[in-house]
This record gives C-alpha cells, structure tokens and sequence, in this order.
C-alpha cells in the first residue's frame, strides 16, 4: 500500500522539524555564555556621589569589545541594611575572554577608582543555563 501525499508531507514536516529543533538545541548548548558577578560592599558612610563615581568606572568597562552585556543593581537586603552593596553582571561570549578584560588597561585603571569607599569585593564567574 503506497502512502498518501497527506501522510508524505506530514511525514516531511515532522522531519524537518525535528531536525530543527535538534539543531536549534545544540546551538544553544555551544552557544552558552559566561557571567563575570562582582558584588561591591561600600564603606558606611559613603555617600551617592562617591558610589556613583564606581558605578560609572563599572559601566565604562562594558565598552570593552570582549563584554557582549552589562546589567548593575542594588542588592536588597533586609538582614544587612546598614551596608550598600551593588552588583555589576559581565556577559562574555567566551569563558577566555574574562583574562582578556582583566588585564585591560581600562580594567587595571578601574580597580582603583573608589577604592577608598570599599569595604569589600567578591566575584563569581559562571556559564549561564
């Protein structure tokens, strides 16, 4: 028994979309990119002025060819309210550029800036699901 042209391209359709989203699937899974999070504790004390001074050195640095996107924020912390802590997010097609953008002139020059409102520094780096 010969199929039908309806079962013929019903089955071509199916096909091709599930090669599709085969392919569509791992393009995500090569394509996953790399966060660099710093998270920055301000001295207490410190006023807007002075954190705006390191929230604009941040900023500058998504300007750097290697950051494909930049995102800031405030942490909200109800257990610690009595310190201001920022977080600025690093987006990275490649986990290899993250050496790229530390060494940096712009980087090297950025790490002093307010160093004197910090009270403290961490980072963490990831690949995003």
């Amino acid at each position: 028994m010969k199929p039908s042209r309806f079962q013929v391209v019903a089955f071509a359709l199916s096909l091709a979309l599930l090669l599709g989203l085969y392919g569509f699937a791992s393009y995500q899974q090569s394509e996953k990119l790399y966060k660099h999070a710093v998270t920055v504790t301000f001295k207490s004390g410190t006023s807007d002025t002075q954190i705006g001074v390191v929230d604009k050195s941040f900023k500058g640095l998504a300007k750097l060819k290697m950051v494909r996107s930049y995102e800031w924020g405030v942490v909200d912390d109800a257990k610690d309210p009595d310190h201001v802590k920022h977080v600025y997010v690093f987006t990275f097609g490649d986990k290899n550029d993250l050496p790229l953008y530390g060494a940096s002139p712009e980087h090297q020059a950025h790490m002093k800036v307010g160093a004197e409102y910090i009270e403290a520094v961490s980072a963490v780096q990831y690949f995003q699901q």
